[in-house]
């Protein structure tokens, strides 16, 4: 092995520490981010095919990050009642805007799945996270609970809610 060879060597080592680092540091910077999960890092040594002639040098390493989407991440109690988790398995269907044409939403039909969950009621009956996207769902017959469609669309809540009001009397 000549200074070269070991000079790569060293370069791809400092290389691959400093994928990690950057991760590490996705992951300190997003640790409030609503429904982030950390990426993990793992190292692997090079070791060149001896069958086929390569420019690889033997004992370089490499980084590989490792998303964890599929992981439940740590649910935790809120004050909002629009805010939701999912346990287990799943996903939220999402829906971004692409403009607005007389104060309605339009939406390019593209669906998204995230397990961002901390949505709110919006001006048009909608419910959007706080990343500005759209829930989808499908909807259910009121009495029976069972879906009418298989097919998702944005969702729509009628804005006739029951206003609170005070107490007049014990």
């Amino acid at each position: 092995m000549g200074i070269f060879d070991a000079m790569n060597t060293s370069v791809g080592g400092l290389q691959a520490q400093s994928y990690a680092l950057q991760n590490i540091s996705g992951n300190i910077a997003n640790s409030s981010t609503t429904g982030y999960k950390g990426i993990g890092t793992s190292f692997v040594d090079l070791i060149p095919d001896s069958s086929v002639p390569s420019k690889q040098v033997a004992g370089g390493v490499t980084a590989n990050a490792k998303a964890t989407i599929t992981t439940q991440g740590t649910i935790s109690g809120s004050t909002v009642a629009t805010n939701m988790a999912i346990t287990g398995d799943g996903f939220f269907s999402i829906q971004k805007a692409t403009g607005v044409v007389d104060n309605v939403p339009v939406f390019s039909g593209v669906t998204y799945y995230t397990r961002r969950g901390d949505f709110q009621l919006n001006a048009n009956g909608n419910l959007v996270n706080g990343a500005g996207y759209y829930l989808m769902g499908v909807t259910v017959d009121p009495k029976t609970g069972n879906p009418t469609g298989n097919v998702a669309n944005v969702l729509k809540f009628q804005n006739n809610f029951i206003p609170a009001q005070a107490t007049t009397s014990i």
